[in-house]
């Protein structure tokens, strides 16, 4: 039986067909997108990417519980295929979410790229959400609550989080190696975005699932919200880097020694 709170060094669907059904609240993660990125043990360019994404995406939906939710970051791109695959293993589509940031890539035969995609589909339609746990200061919506504050629910298009960046500005969440700008793991996002997700979709004590551990920010924001996780990664680098963080005592208590 897989243990809770922890991250297993392990392939991604290796490790989910060990989860019995119904068993997760929340799955949020980040899988490679197939454009050869680099990472330190995954080879990011497989002829079969789509029939690998079919498997994972039918495991998820076979261990998440009826009113569980899965959050998946992806590349524009994969993003027809993947909403297929989805609903072909019976998920209910219910936002694609823009996060709003500048691309680094620096392409000359496109327009730059200026937002990542979240794609929120649920098991069933009788899911979980709360609404108005994150609430966001506006200019228009005026709610009679006791501190009769300008506030109105989150929309799908995120414009407030700042990436996770390499370089000369660094993020104060930022994982990087000792003495430089480059960050320990290529695909590191902020915490904010995973929280957004999780508090709008689970109780406290819930599980989260994430299969593709990378640095940890799922299992670490998890922790953070009394929320109970679980998580695979096939790079031992990386999970060592998980667990270092999983043992913070705050957001920006990381140290690189």
């Amino acid at each position: 039986m897989i243990e809770l709170n922890k991250i297993y060094h392990m392939d991604a669907i290796e490790g989910v067909k060990q989860i019995p059904d119904n068993y997760i609240d929340c799955v949020w993660t980040d899988p490679p997108y197939n454009i050869n990125y680099t990472y330190d043990v995954y080879e990011d360019k497989r002829e079969d990417y789509f029939e690998w994404c079919r498997i994972w995406i039918k495991e998820c939906y076979r261990v998440l519980k009826p009113t569980g939710s899965i959050f998946i970051k992806m590349w524009y791109a994969n993003i027809p295929h993947i909403c297929v695959i989805l609903e072909e293993a019976g998920f209910f589509m219910k936002n694609i979410i823009i996060w709003k940031r500048h691309s680094q890539a620096g392409y000359m035969d496109r327009f730059l790229g200026g937002y990542e995609t979240i794609l929120f589909y649920t098991k069933t339609e009788a899911n979980k959400f709360y609404p108005n746990r994150i609430l966001k200061k506006t200019d228009f919506t005026y709610r009679w609550d006791d501190k009769k504050e300008y506030k109105g629910r989150l929309h799908d298009i995120w414009t407030d989080i700042k990436p996770v960046v390499c370089g000369s500005l660094k993020h104060p969440e930022g994982i990087y190696k000792e003495g430089t700008g480059e960050k320990m793991h290529p695909a590191q996002h902020p915490q904010e975005i995973v929280r957004r997700c999780i508090i709008s979709t689970t109780d406290e004590n819930d599980i989260v699932l994430d299969l593709f551990a990378g640095s940890g920010t799922v299992l670490l924001e998890s922790k953070l919200q009394n929320r109970r996780f679980l998580g695979f990664e096939i790079s031992l680098y990386y999970v060592n880097i998980c667990n270092k963080r999983l043992e913070q005592q705050t957001l920006f208590s990381w140290v690189s020694k």
